[in-house]
């Protein structure tokens, strides 16, 4: 009766191997495709940006800029330091909410007569308003009605409007 339980033994150990090493690889892969989590969080909800043309300054803003129709996700958002865009008619910040890190800001347009500054649409700064890490503030040539979204930005050192 020895012999059947060792050979039993020997025979589940052998077995039992290739089962553990096939289950620890299809984990690995699986822990390692997990997205890495920005300040302890991962957020992979996707970002709506309203304006065709924000959307694409943004797009090509981040480290790896990504097409225009590429998702952009929170964390994605997160990355960006920077976004110029100059000359284009952006009317909806609605999305910059989510770059948290953004640092500098520049959305140029033409300096334009009052007439046509009161053609254009009045700007809502509001997604603006919890990004205080930014430095840097150009809204050259764009209509405001109201600043107070900034009034947190503390540690804004450049503001041209």
């Amino acid at each position: 009766m020895s012999k059947t339980v060792s050979k039993s033994f020997y025979f589940f150990s052998v077995c039992s191997i290739p089962f553990l090493i096939g289950i620890l690889l299809f984990l690995v892969p699986l822990h390692q495709a997990r997205p890495h989590a920005v300040n302890g969080e991962e957020n992979h909800s996707m970002v709506d940006i309203l304006d065709p043309e924000l959307r694409k300054r943004v797009a090509a803003s981040f480290p790896t800029p990504k097409a225009a129709t590429d998702p952009i996700t929170a964390d994605d958002m997160k990355l960006l330091t920077i976004v110029l865009a100059h000359t284009v008619d952006i009317r909806h910040l609605t999305g910059l909410e989510h770059a948290i890190n953004l640092t500098r800001l520049q959305l140029l347009r033409s300096i334009p007569t009052q007439a046509q500054l009161n053609a254009r649409p009045r700007f809502d700064l509001t997604p603006l308003s919890g990004l205080t890490e930014l430095e840097s503030l150009n809204l050259q040539g764009v209509r405001i009605f109201d600043m107070s979204p900034l009034a947190n930005l503390t540690k804004l050192k450049y503001l041209e409007l």
